[in-house]
């Protein structure tokens, strides 16, 4: 269950299912845009920001009627009949669960903004911000494009920044990382407190288990059966593939996140304790020779929201 109130600010972070290209050619990401658009006018929402990838997504969307899993469900499901459609396929076009994080607007907006907008800078698509075209900062830049997404209001987007200089001015800090509180939270502990307390009725047991801290939640079988979940992937189908980055990327992970020791986690991916060392010694010193095996590991950590 997600918590929904209005005047809330998520953070939506969703990927293709399996790895699958979201956006092919131009027309793709158009078409995606024409449904956000959609739901902008039927759900109210107001989007902040948004950069669109090969693979995933990012928007930071404001909703005063509290509807985001409404919001989000239609732009999904429109854009996933769009797309099966047009490249005759069947089955399911992002992953079953996209990520949404509540934002405490007053005092993380900045650094989120600088975290979306640098996702292409950071991917290697473009050396340059300015230079990517699926993002809103290329409207904001660009305002004669703006009648691509009529739906887009420049209000919105410069609600709580005074305009494109001082946005300028935050993107020119640099890249940055977000930390995450309670695996759904952008924001101070203080703050996400006082959320789930005002929530506390609306939330299962399992959703108010999440104040405790995260790796809590990743030990043992249920740990490795979340991270083999969030990798697409399933064990016994890499466990033999000692050299694909999927397998290199799952001992990486399990090694930082789960308390197990090297034998435990040698026993869990059919290895041997002195592979399992080596393997995570040569990650750990050398990550820019394993290019293909980071990509995976980044990718989870968006998915995750947890540090590795």
């Amino acid at each position: 269950m997600r918590i929904e109130y209005p005047g809330a600010f998520y953070h939506i972070v969703s990927h293709g299912n399996g790895r699958l290209w979201l956006f092919k050619k131009d027309d793709d990401y158009i078409a995606f845009l024409r449904i956000l658009g959609e739901c902008v006018k039927r759900f109210k929402g107001k989007i902040h920001a948004f950069v669109l990838l090969r693979n995933h997504i990012h928007i930071l969307i404001e909703t005063p009627l509290g509807n985001i899993s409404s919001f989000m469900r239609f732009a999904l499901s429109g854009y996933g009949r769009y797309y099966n459609r047009e490249y005759k396929r069947r089955g399911s076009v992002f992953k079953s669960r996209y990520g949404s994080f509540l934002v405490q607007k007053d005092r993380y907006y900045h650094t989120l903004i600088r975290y979306i907008y640098y996702n292409p800078v950071k991917a290697g698509i473009v050396e340059k911000l300015k230079e990517y075209r699926w993002s809103s900062l290329f409207y904001l830049l660009n305002e004669d494009n703006l009648s691509e997404i009529p739906w887009f209001s420049l209000s919105d987007a410069y609600s709580i920044i005074s305009g494109d200089k001082e946005l300028l001015e935050i993107l020119d800090e640099g890249e940055v990382e977000i930390e995450v509180v309670y695996r759904v939270f952008i924001g101070d502990k203080g703050w996400a407190d006082k959320i789930l307390k005002r929530n506390e009725k609306k939330l299962t047991d399992k959703n108010i288990n999440g104040r405790q801290e995260i790796k809590r939640d990743y030990v043992g079988k249920r740990g490795i059966d979340k991270i083999f979940n969030l990798l697409d992937t399933k064990r016994e189908k890499i466990v033999k593939k000692k050299r694909d980055p999927l397998y290199r990327a799952a001992v990486y992970i399990m090694r930082k996140m789960l308390p197990l020791t090297n034998r435990e986690l040698a026993e869990t991916m059919e290895s041997t304790e002195y592979a399992i060392s080596k393997l995570y010694s040569r990650l750990k010193k050398s990550p820019q020779k394993y290019q293909k095996t980071f990509e995976i590991i980044n990718e989870f950590n968006e998915m995750s929201r947890v540090k590795t």
